[in-house]
């Protein structure tokens, strides 16, 4: 039994319907549908070649029941603490030698012990199964400490519109989600996050679009350069926040949702989205941020011509009355949404300061949002994941900086259910 089973049942949504209601998990499906207006019609005449994405070769299987934040060393750490030893060392024995030459000639001088650098004692990492030893660095250390410190955040929705790349044909777009270039990149780490407090449960409309524009802006340092070592660029989302259901151009938005809309390229964030999240989990920080680095995930896919060839290829199985394999092309999207919103807590756990419990409250939420976990069927086949396999693939993002181990369209077929 999962760890998480237990605490789940304790979230109201999973018993009061809302996004338990079968095929409407958390994070709903809006964020993939692209309106007729975005040139779907370039897809009519539908080519007869299906991929069978099951048989795809699989990746090694992400068996991550849950995950550990592990501090990552400071690039001068190490060089000022052996220098530091090697004084202390010098001066006793020099200390040594004139104590020596003043009281006796037969006097033995003392060796000084030998400074083994081999060892790296103290360097050596916490492995996953062990206890975090937490970073002592805070979002004010050297500069040279961090990753894409240079890097300029641009505003909120420059060069949204123009640039996504698309696919023209049925094989560009399986190889833009199979072999896309993004997956031979590295998401660096450490990088810099800053985030002011603040209580994403009582703050005003205004605050919580402060907030979430400096959590953005924390994405795009972390993604942006990243994108760019693959041949693409990031596009910095507008946040809307609401507090009612209202209209996008993705088409009616629910309250208790977050929700990226391809077609504006735009993140949606309703006022009530923290009711839905696990007992266990309200108010730990990094959970709601999670949900949002879920979303801006959905902004890489679209940035990098995954999520238009996704959508593609859901549409082409939709309209042959294929919903299984329209649903598993949805979980794929979805699932490597999860493992790039674990790339990007990685990336900033130590300017963060992030803690076991917060780690812990992540993978509670992205466990109880599971397909299986929120319908109470664990044979359901719903379009964003079971449980443990949204778990997993957070850890797998977490554990992994290269983006090959977040190819979901490539792995193996229970890794996807």
């Amino acid at each position: 039994m999962s760890p998480y089973q237990q605490q789940a049942q304790q979230w109201p949504a999973a018993q009061a319907g809302g996004w338990g209601a079968p095929g409407q998990p958390v994070w709903d499906g809006k964020q993939w549908v692209q309106p007729a207006a975005t040139g779907a019609s370039q897809w009519g005449g539908v080519p007869s070649f299906n991929p069978n994405y099951g048989n795809f070769t699989p990746a090694p299987s992400a068996q991550h029941a849950s995950f550990t934040p592990v501090p990552q060393r400071k690039k001068t750490s190490v060089g000022a603490l052996l220098g530091l030893v090697g004084v202390v060392f010098a001066t006793l024995f020099l200390l040594f030698f004139l104590v020596g030459t003043l009281f006796s000639d037969d006097s033995t001088i003392p060796t000084a012990p030998s400074t083994d650098t081999s060892t790296g004692t103290t360097t050596t990492e916490p492995t996953s199964t062990s206890q975090p030893t937490q970073p002592t660095q805070t979002t004010g250390s050297s500069d040279d400490e961090y990753r894409n410190d240079d890097y300029t955040v641009g505003a909120p929705g420059l060069h949204a519109g123009a640039g996504r790349p698309e696919p023209s044909t049925w094989d560009e777009a399986t190889q833009m989600l199979t072999d896309n270039a993004l997956y031979n990149a590295t998401v660096p780490a450490p990088v810099r996050c800053e985030l002011s407090p603040v209580d994403l449960y009582s703050a005003t409309p205004a605050k919580l679009k402060s907030y979430f524009d400096e959590l953005t802006a924390c994405l795009m340092r972390v993604w942006d350069p990243t994108l760019q070592e693959a041949g693409f660029y990031a596009v910095r989302p507008v946040i809307n926040i609401y507090s009612s259901e209202i209209d996008s151009p993705c088409g009616a938005l629910p309250m208790e949702n977050a929700v990226f809309c391809s077609a504006n390229e735009q993140v949606y964030y309703a006022t009530d989205l923290p009711r839905i999240i696990p007992a266990d989990a309200r108010r730990v920080r990094m959970v709601i941020e999670e949900v949002i680095a879920h979303e801006f995930g959905h902004a890489v896919q679209n940035r990098t011509g995954i999520l238009p060839s996704g959508n593609a290829w859901q549409n082409n199985y939709t309209s042959k009355d294929d919903e299984s394999s329209a649903n598993q092309v949805s979980r794929q999207l979805e699932l490597q949404a999860d493992c790039f919103a674990g790339e990007f807590l990685s990336a900033v756990q130590q300017s963060l300061q992030l803690t076991q419990e917060e780690a812990d409250a992540v993978a509670l939420t992205f466990y109880s949002i599971g397909d299986d976990v929120l319908t109470g069927d664990p044979d359901y086949e719903g379009n964003h994941g079971h449980g443990q396999n949204r778990v997993n693939w957070l850890a797998q993002g977490f554990a992994q900086n290269t983006l090959s181990s977040c190819n979901t369209f490539r792995a193996a077929a229970a890794d996807i259910e």
